[in-house]
């Protein structure tokens, strides 16, 4: 699990992208909300590594529904 924030004051982040991936470098190559994400301030990519699957969209799920990432279309 991954997401692409910008710093709100220092140490606090908020995110505005948030995905899953089994590999990182892979997803990383050609993102397709890289874009979106730096218009958005984003400077900061924060992972947990997580090795099970539904556990990662698990996760994903929850934050975007939490924080409402202004990049992502999906479960806001």
């Amino acid at each position: 699990m991954y997401l692409g924030g910008r710093e709100t004051k220092p140490g606090s982040h908020k995110p505005v992208y948030v995905g899953q991936t089994n590999d990182l470098k892979e997803r990383f190559e050609d993102h397709e909300k890289e874009a979106c994400a730096r218009r958005n301030g984003a400077t900061h990519i924060h992972a947990h590594l997580n090795g099970n699957k539904q556990s990662r969209l698990n996760e994903e799920k929850d934050i975007i529904r939490k924080w409402k990432p202004v990049c992502n279309d999906q479960l806001v």
